[in-house]
């Protein structure tokens, strides 16, 4: 199938028409880039850790969900064997891991960290999260590997498993499924904000004989407190206010580029939107409307 390209110079457009198309640009290639940043983190996780790595850690889930201690203890190094209760510890573990068939099992997060020592040994630390989901739940093993500078792979420093009812991946993963109106009122404001401070900006920019010119710039730039809003279960709070145990706090500087925030500081973690009033393109928009009418007042007179 070949593709047609059809194209029509802009020159011939009407001046509001070149105007909205531009803008509609700009907003297709923010919301793809926003969508794009929330691909698969199983992706780049697996891309992460070697290929040796995540195969022994898997290993390692298996001989766990069977309670095959003797399996574990062979792949572990001298510090993991030689831990104090290591049989007890285990047969604790063995209470948190769901029976049944897993439908899934994926990796969610990866680490790498190195270690020199002063006589030139080097240990590489391979840090892997797994999610084991059940039908009744989900099993997340934290599995840390170690290996030393001349070895073929690793050998097993440390197992963590903890149980949720859910899998934490996927119940905080950015999605429309089953979100209310406030989601799409944030999701339009994060998309809105920027796109009116770059306009502004510039406008900004190509204003003639603006004094404090560099000024403008910067205040147009950010936004200023706003709020907070948490996708997963749709917590809404003010930017400047957070409430703690002792009370509640103030935050008198809180300042966004292009005014809005988006975060996610882990696989099992939720998107975190913070999203900052554009004050500086606020009032510019003003100070440019005035300007306009001095103009229009000037060539009238």
């Amino acid at each position: 199938m070949k593709a047609i390209l059809i194209q029509q110079p802009i020159a011939r457009l009407p001046i509001g028409l070149a105007r909205c198309k531009f803008r509609l640009q700009l907003f297709v290639v923010l919301v793809t880039g926003f969508l794009l940043s929330s691909c698969s983190l199983s992706d780049v996780a697996a891309k992460i850790l070697p290929d040796a790595a995540q195969t022994q850690m898997v290993e390692i889930i298996d001989a766990v969900v069977r309670k095959d201690l003797e399996f574990i203890k062979a792949r572990g190094s001298e510090e993991f064997t030689a831990a104090e209760n290591l049989d007890a510890d285990f047969e604790a573990i063995f209470e948190y891991i769901f029976s049944g068939e897993a439908t899934e099992t994926k990796l969610v997060d990866a680490q790498i960290n190195f270690k020199k020592s002063l006589n030139e040994t080097s240990v590489t630390y391979y840090t892997g999260v797994y999610e084991r989901i059940y039908k009744e739940g989900t099993n997340i093993y934290t599995i840390i590997l170690l290996k030393n500078k001349n070895d073929a792979c690793c050998n097993l420093l440390n197992v963590n498993v903890k149980q949720f009812d859910v899998s934490p991946s996927e119940v905080t993963k950015f999605t429309f499924k089953d979100k209310g109106f406030k989601h799409y009122i944030v999701f339009a404001l994060a998309l809105i904000t920027p796109l009116f401070i770059i306009f502004m900006l510039v406008k900004c920019v190509r204003t003639k004989g603006l004094k404090r010119k560099w000024l403008w710039v910067i205040f147009i730039l950010v936004g200023m407190y706003g709020i907070t809003f948490n996708w997963y279960n749709g917590d809404l709070a003010a930017a400047f206010i957070s409430k703690t145990d002792g009370g509640v706090t103030f935050n008198f500087i809180n300042l966004y580029v292009l005014g809005t925030s988006v975060t996610k500081t882990g696989p099992m973690a939720p998107w975190i939107f913070e999203i900052g009033f554009p004050l500086g393109a606020v009032l510019f928009w003003f100070k440019a409307r005035k300007i306009a009418r001095e103009t229009i007042r000037v060539f009238d007179g």
